[in-house]
């Protein structure tokens, strides 16, 4: 939506009780086992999280 808030073709709404914060969390089964790659991947993601937002999805940092 970030190009269509660019060009104009739709706007943000002021409300009091928003933007709405939620926390994401990434969940499997307890009794799943990972492949190194997929450990590997979650571990990564966790230590740059702050980065991957920034820069997929950077909108969120204006709101």
């Amino acid at each position: 939506m970030a190009q269509e808030l660019k060009e104009g073709r739709i706007s943000l709404l002021e409300m009091p009780e928003l933007p709405l914060k939620a926390d994401w969390k990434l969940i499997w089964l307890k009794q799943k086992k990972h492949s190194p790659a997929v450990k590997a991947f979650i571990h990564w993601l966790s230590e740059n999280r702050k980065e991957v937002l920034s820069k997929h999805f950077p909108t969120l940092e204006t709101l």
